[in-house]
């Protein structure tokens, strides 16, 4: 295969994305049990703009990145699953229906269903979930700091307290969605995704049977970097002091987080590459147990279909760039 490099990936609705260097493909069960996968290129910005590629500014465009590549993935797995439910809603309609005209709306059925997400949609969806963001991480716990008394007039005091109510909200957060039934079906696949993950970085064999027995946490998880950023956000703040101004505060939050992501990429990006270190391993502890709360033991069906994702970007990371491009242009193919 050449060079080694890291893979990555992210659960999706009854699927999951896989990236490789070049390549990301999403893999996408359907109602009937067919597994359809989408890939596609990747162009990042970082192998285009060596310059871009510095310590602590190439965490902010790679967070970008991946955030654009998720909502697409998301988009993609919410077509097929809309898809199925329009199928099936006509279905029924249909049943009432016979001869001709069933047929016909079985046609008109089936058009319909190929309706996507536009991206005025997922532009609104994420500028609600970044709204949402702010309000429940930066504006919630600032008026939390705000209203304990005992630390009015001690700035360290009321940053870190304003830290650790963000982590709680976050752990809360968190805890509720999971129980969720749709929710909880994600988190099944990020297990599948990170189980399969394992078996490629240490050479096995891309079999349901193997990588079932691989570990549902991973050290370069989303969930990792999430409470990195939480951290390293308590450290940051708590050298900015205490201003009055609510407004002053939020603003200042969301100014600095760019800073805060870039340091929370480059410790993530070195304890992966040093993960034999017993300091590093005690270091990457807290990320792997949170990891309990955004991941599920998957069925050999969801495992399956992260080896379907992962077979494809390995696939076009192999084959010559003629072949790729090929593959890319037959999407979606049926897994």
């Amino acid at each position: 295969m050449g060079q080694p490099f890291f893979l990555g990936g992210q659960a999706v609705v009854e699927g999951v994305m896989m990236r490789s260097p070049h390549y990301v493909a999403v893999a996408v069960r359907r109602e009937n049990g067919e597994v359809v996968v989408r890939r596609e290129p990747v162009r990042s910005l970082l192998a285009r703009y060596k310059w871009l590629n510095k310590p602590l500014v190439r965490g902010i465009f790679a967070l970008f990145e991946a955030l654009n590549l998720g909502m697409r993935a998301l988009n993609f797995s919410a077509e097929v699953t809309m898809s199925d439910a329009a199928t099936k809603t006509s279905g029924k309609e249909n049943g009432s229906q016979s001869g001709k005209g069933r047929k016909q709306r079985n046609r008109s059925g089936a058009s319909s269903s190929e309706s996507t997400i536009g991206g005025g949609a997922i532009a609104l969806t994420m500028i609600a979930a970044f709204l949402l963001g702010i309000g429940l991480f930066v504006v919630l716990p600032n008026l939390g700091a705000d209203l304990i008394r005992p630390l009015r007039n001690k700035p360290i005091q009321l940053n870190l307290t304003e830290g650790l109510l963000r982590l709680v909200i976050f752990l809360v957060y968190v805890s509720v969605i999971g129980l969720l039934k749709d929710i909880r079906r994600v988190f099944q696949y990020h297990g599948a995704e990170h189980k399969v993950v394992w078996t490629v970085e240490q050479g096995k064999p891309l079999k349901v049977e193997v990588a079932r027995d691989f570990p549902i946490a991973h050290p370069r998880c989303g969930t990792s970097f999430v409470f990195v950023v939480l951290l390293v956000s308590i450290i940051v703040f708590s050298f900015l002091g205490w201003n009055d101004d609510l407004l002053y505060r939020v603003a200042s939050r969301i100014a600095l987080m760019p800073v805060i992501a870039g340091i929370s990429y480059e410790f993530i990006k070195f304890t992966a590459s040093h993960q034999s270190s017993t300091v590093v391993r005690v270091l990457m502890g807290p990320g792997l147990f949170l990891q309990r709360l955004t991941t599920r033991p998957p069925d050999d069906e969801q495992i399956e279909v992260a080896i379907k994702a992962m077979e494809a970007v390995l696939n076009m990371e192999e084959a010559p760039a003629e072949e790729s491009v090929a593959a890319v242009r037959a999407e979606p193919v049926p897994a």
